[in-house]
């Protein structure tokens, strides 16, 4: 139910709490300007005329008559350049801030009209044609809300025009007086002085606009005039009854009819039409439903009112009005038979009903029952992009209970997706929930819950931005070791899921195996706020606040709301798309009941957010996930390219997969409504694997077509066609050296990475460095031993203020400062006497480390 604003108290004093007091920025400037033209120079000039005009009098008049014509002309004088003054300011100001024109698109809805929703039927020669969508029609008895003028009978008419708007037959859209009034009252801080027409109240109503400002209410007056010159009186007034707020969720006077009188509107008695008519000026207190006390004194102002305005032509006795003043009104109680029929749409309808409302208010300014209004009884035909095949098959999935996961405990896990064409922007199929649908515009999962997306987010705030401003590329190698540490509780962050570190780690490893230290790690090379703002203002991820700029949301998608599922799936499809993220999309155009264009989404919004450079590593980096990383329940990538990230968050009570494959962009949810662990599953799928079997069930299910076609389109078709694979040393993601082939692990230190011209690395290893190794106690040589042998270490070093457990720590090489020694203690590393006290290096936890001192030959160099 729609809330009404209460009215606000005022204090006395007017500067602290009326619009002058606290200006808006448009306001400020109209004040700016009139003291531009009130400069001291006007003044001056001013002060000199009138001293030559007195002067002049002074030598024909005596000083009586002088000095009365000095105040008089004074006066006179500072009025009407002071006036002047005012009026060009206010020129000045309404053409550079103020929109006069306005008309509105034409708002009659009619319950015998019906919205037609068309799809593209696929024939069996590949071509297609436009169907009428019949089992989804929209029928005007759904929103039983527009009335014509000539459908209202002429005492609701009486009653609304006497007490809101009594001079509204006669006036050109604004009543000067009232306006006066108003005016007065606005300047003074009293706003109770009612200076709205019905005109301006239709304004406002379809606007939204109700915020108290000056540049608002000149707005109003002008574009007021404006329509009045546009519509009839009988149009106006049309609008205006069947767009106004009557309390309980009604809008228009057929609604409000039906809910407090069960009836239609043209059977109202002069009572009731007195009883509606109360309502307006303050919903909550005068609505006969919840205050029929109120309402019973507004009431009798209401009827008072329709007497006095018949005062000319007798419409109504005297007798007539006191009977009806004293007469009872009636409530309707609701017996279920005028109750307005409510049909319960499919997830997709749902979600074309959502988006035309929201850019029927985007486009025309409407509220959200103005667009309602038009949308159900406007008469609309809506080309819409669903493709029922795969509608149908991923309804059929979602009903089927042994696919998802359970607790047992009777609370059903729920789920959502969205299916969408990425080349077009086309949302081709979505789900709100599981199960079969029972409620009409319930509560759609795919486009209205905000979810923790966990790990699906990284592609989209870490690699993919960084892929794109050069920070990394396939094979860069970071450390996987903590971001943070706590000394104190001697705790680290992030922790892994599998709460290990390992060490050195290529950007391909860590997106596979989703490691969380190098995703936050990568963040913090683009920096927090870049990578907030490239996913509101570019991936348009919508939900997320100021307190999302930080290193725990942005890289482990953990965010203070949540985000949206349809959100999700559009910001993949840009990376699917190579880099053009073109706004997903419901329809593709709505045309009026005489065959206009509305709205028109046949080229959607679209921008090159990313390099296809960045979209053909990208899209390898999760070809991995899903062939030998943490999403290898996507068993379609035998048959269908396909690339994705799965997510999780903390205790399980979120699960995500979002994917793609040459054809569509898809992401999945699983969780609980009320967010809870989703850990110990009675059935279904493991965990970590739900949202991924599900995106593969639906995903196999719906690409089975083209599989049969036997022509099947790949990744390297396009996407990552440019891609050149190079080998790498994998412990330093450059180009390998001899001396790589040493290392002390084995010769294979090498995999091959995918790389573009503007990515590929240039440079040879550095990391590795050669030393001896000591064949005689297999560690690494000093001067005293003599049978040796070639090898190779890492030459990188690490500090931390706890004793971390690393395992590739025994593989690093640091060169010692002068004078200090090698441990000989072989389970520490050798490395631990060059680090401060309650500082350390990392060790793996092995009794003998590999990069051990020989202390036995060299007890002189070790202690």
């Amino acid at each position: 139910m729609k809330k009404q604003k209460q009215p606000q108290r005022r204090e006395n004093n007017p500067f602290s709490s009326s619009p002058i007091g606290r200006r808006s920025g448009k306001d400020g400037i109209f004040l700016r300007i009139l003291k531009k033209i009130l400069s001291k120079k006007v003044f001056l000039f001013l002060a000199k005329a009138i001293g030559r005009i007195i002067s002049t009098l002074s030598k024909y008049a005596g000083k009586i008559v002088t000095y009365t014509l000095n105040v008089v002309l004074t006066v006179m004088l500072i009025g009407i350049i002071t006036g002047s003054a005012v009026a060009c300011a206010l020129v000045i100001y309404i053409k550079n801030y103020v929109d006069p024109v306005y008309d509105i698109h034409d708002l009659r809805t009619d319950s015998s009209l019906s919205t037609f929703l068309y799809y593209q039927d696929k024939k069996e020669d590949g071509s297609v044609e436009w169907v009428e969508w019949e089992e989804e029609r929209i029928y005007g008895t759904e929103n039983r809300m527009w009335v014509s003028y000539d459908e209202m009978p002429e005492d609701l008419i009486n009653a609304f025009v006497s007490i809101e708007d009594k001079r509204f037959f006669t006036h050109p859209g604004i009543d000067i007086r009232r306006t006066t009034g108003a005016m007065l009252g606005f300047l003074t801080g009293n706003d109770s002085y009612g200076g709205s027409t019905i005109t301006q109240q239709l304004i406002k109503n379809v606007t939204g606009e109700d915020d108290v400002t000056i540049q608002r209410k000149i707005q109003e007056i002008l574009r007021a005039l404006n329509l009045e010159g546009k519509r009839s009186k009988q149009e106006i007034l049309e609008m205006y009854l069947n767009t106004i707020y009557l309390y309980n969720n009604c809008y228009g006077v057929s609604a409000a009819a039906y809910e407090y009188f069960g009836k239609e509107v043209s059977e109202l008695t002069l009572v009731e039409c007195a009883a509606l008519a109360s309502i307006p000026q303050n919903p909550s207190r005068w609505n006969p439903a919840s205050n029929p006390e109120g309402n019973a004194e507004r009431r009798w102002v209401v009827l008072e009112e329709m007497l006095k305005n018949s005062d000319i032509d007798k419409t109504y006795s005297e007798a007539e009005i006191r009977a009806a003043q004293e007469e009872e009104l009636v409530l309707y109680q609701g017996d279920g038979e005028n109750e307005k029929s409510t049909k319960v749409h499919s997830w997709f309808v749902d979600t074309v009903i959502f988006d035309i409302v929201e850019d029927l208010k985007e486009t025309y300014g409407y509220d959200e029952q103005t667009a309602k209004n038009l949308l159900y009884s406007g008469g609309l035909s809506i080309y819409t992009t669903i493709d029922r095949d795969i509608q149908a098959k991923l309804d059929e999935i979602y009903c089927n209970d042994e696919l998802f996961p359970s607790h047992g405990v009777g609370v059903q896990v729920e789920s959502a997706m969205t299916i969408m064409d990425q080349k077009t922007g086309h949302i081709v199929a979505i789900i709100g929930g599981r199960g079969e649908k029972t409620t009409p515009l319930g509560f759609n999962r795919a486009t209205m819950a905000d979810r923790q997306p966990g790990s699906s987010i990284k592609p989209l705030a870490s690699y993919s931005i960084a892929l794109e401003k050069g920070l990394i590329n396939y094979s860069t190698v970071l450390d996987d070791t903590p971001f943070m540490i706590d000394k104190e509780e001697g705790s680290t962050w992030p922790n892994n899921w599998n709460y290990r570190y390992d060490g050195l780690c290529t950007v391909a490893q860590a997106v596979r195996d989703s490691k969380n230290t190098i995703a936050v790690k990568v963040v913090d090379l683009i920096g927090v706020k870049n990578s907030y703002n490239f996913l509101v203002n570019k991936y348009r991820l919508s939900s997320l606040v100021a307190d999302d700029m930080n290193y725990a949301p942005l890289g482990l998608g953990g965010f203070t709301n949540g985000v949206k599922n349809r959100e999700m799936t559009n910001a993949y499809a840009a990376i699917a798309n190579n880099g053009v993220f073109v706004e997903s999309t419901t329809y593709t155009k709505v045309l009026d009941s005489t065959g206009n264009v509305i709205l028109d989404k046949t080229v959607p919004d679209s921008e090159i957010i990313l390099s296809e450079d960045t979209c053909a590593v990208m899209t390898k980096l999760l070809q991995e996930v899903v062939t030998s990383g943490t999403g290898t329940a996507v068993s379609l990538r035998r048959q269908v390219d396909v690339a994705g990230k799965t997510g999780t968050t903390q205790n399980d009570r979120d699960l995500y997969f979002c994917g793609y494959t040459p054809y569509y962009t898809a992401s999945c949810w699983v969780g609980y409504d009320n967010p809870r662990s989703l850990t110990n599953f009675t059935s279904g799928q493991t965990r970590v694997a739900a949202a991924t079997f599900i995106w593969n069930e639906v995903m196999t299910a719906i690409h089975q077509d083209i599989i049969a076609s036997g022509s099947v389109k790949k990744f390297s078709d396009s996407l990552t066609k440019n891609l050149i694979p190079r080998v790498f040393c994998i412990d330093s993601g450059l180009i390998p050296s001899e001396i790589c082939a040493l290392d002390v692990r084995s010769s294979n230190r090498f995999a091959t990475g995918y790389y573009t011209l503007s990515n590929m690395p240039t440079e040879t290893c550095n990391r590795h460095v050669a030393v001896s190794y000591c064949t005689d106690t297999g560690k690494v040589a000093g001067p005293g031993c003599t049978n040796i042998r070639p090898a190779a270490l890492v030459e990188y070093s690490r500090k931390f203020e706890l004793d971390l457990i690393i395992p590739d720590a025994q593989y690093t090489y640091m060169r010692l400062p002068l004078g200090v020694k090698y441990s000989k203690d072989p389970s520490q590393s050798p490395y631990i006497w060059a680090y401060e006290p309650e500082t350390y290096p990392g060790r793996s936890n092995t009794r003998t480390q590999a990069n051990a001192f020989c202390a036995y030959h060299n007890p002189e160099l070790c202690e």
